[in-house]
C-alpha cells in the first residue's frame, strides 16, 4: 500500500518537473484545471457521492448488490467482456498514456493539432487532477474486497492495507471515454462516451474485485475530473426533495 502511494506521488511529481523542464504551456492548463476542480459545486458533489456511497458501504445494500450479480447475472460470457474491458483501467495503461505524452509534448508545435496528441493531453490532465483526492479516498474510508479473507463493505478508516474504497480500475478505465467526450460537441455522442465510461467499472463488479459503492466513488472522481478539464460549459446541480414522506437525493447535467 505504502508502495503504491509512492509510486504515484512519484510520478504525478516527476511528470509535472518534466512538464516545467521541456517548457511547454501545460503547466497553466493544469493550474486551470486544478482551479475548475476544487470549486465549491465540486465539493458539494464529491460529499454528495461519498455520502450516497456511504449509504451502500455501511448497510447490506453493497453486499446485496454483489451476491445478486455474481449469483444471478455472471456468465462465461460476462467473464469474457470484462477481460476485454479490464485493461482499461490498469496502471500500466495510464503510465503509457503518460509516456505517449511526454513524447509528443516534446514536439509539442508539430503535435499540438493532431488528434491523438490531444486525446492523449487530456487523459493526461485527467490524471493529474483526479489522482491526488483518488489515493486520500481510497486510503481514508478504508474497505475491503469481496473477496478478502474476511470481506466488509463497511468503512474502517485507516484500517485496511489495501485501499479500495475507491476503485482505480473505475477511475483510470473512464478517462479515455471521458477525453473523447471533450473533443465532440455532439450531445448524442457526448452522452454515448459518458455512459461508456462506466464499462471498466462494471468489470470490476463482474470479476468481484469491488462493491458497487468503491465502483460508484472511482468513476465518481473521473467524472468530476472530467468536468474540470473539459472546455464547454457545463452544469452539474445536486437535487434534494425533502418532504414529512420521503428523501430524495439525484443529480442533473445540461450541456452548455
Amino acid at each position: 500500500m505504502v508502495a503504491k502511494i509512492f509510486f504515484v506521488f512519484i510520478l504525478f511529481f516527476f511528470s509535472l518537473s518534466l512538464i516545467a523542464e521541456i517548457k511547454i504551456t501545460l503547466r497553466e492548463k493544469i493550474g486551470g484545471d486544478y482551479k475548475n476542480f476544487y470549486t465549491r459545486s465540486h465539493g458539494l458533489y464529491y460529499f454528495s457521492s461519498v455520502v450516497l456511497a456511504g449509504l451502500f458501504a455501511n448497510t447490506k445494500a453493497d453486499e446485496s448488490i454483489s451476491s445478486f450479480y455474481q449469483g444471478k447475472i455472471r456468465s462465461e460470457e460476462t467473464d469474457v467482456i470484462s477481460s476485454y474491458l479490464k485493461p482499461f483501467g490498469n496502471r500500466s495503461t495510464m503510465v503509457g498514456f503518460l509516456g505517449v505524452f511526454f513524447v509528443l509534448k516534446a514536439f509539442d508545435k508539430l503535435t499540438q493539432n493532431f488528434f491523438p496528441s490531444i486525446f492523449v493531453e487530456r487523459v493526461s490532465r485527467m490524471l493529474f487532477v483526479g489522482v491526488p483526492l483518488l489515493l486520500l479516498t481510497q486510503t481514508t474510508l478504508g474497505g475491503t474486497r469481496p473477496i478478502a479473507l474476511e470481506p466488509h463493505s463497511h468503512w474502517a478508516p485507516f484500517q485496511n492495507s489495501y485501499a479500495v474504497s475507491a476503485s482505480g480500475h473505475s477511475f483510470f478505465g473512464a478517462l479515455p471515454f471521458l477525453a473523447l467526450a471533450t473533443m465532440t460537441e455532439s450531445l448524442f455522442l457526448r452522452t454515448v462516451l459518458i455512459a461508456a465510461s462506466t464499462l471498466t467499472a462494471f468489470s470490476r463488479l463482474n470479476d468481484n474485485q469491488h462493491y458497487f459503492s468503491q465502483i460508484f466513488l472511482g468513476w465518481s472522481l473521473a467524472f468530476l475530473s472530467f468536468d474540470a478539464v473539459d472546455t464547454k460549459k457545463f452544469s452539474l446541480r445536486l437535487l434534494v426533495k425533502r418532504s414529512q414522506e420521503d428523501f430524495a437525493l439525484g443529480f442533473s447535467y445540461q450541456f452548455q
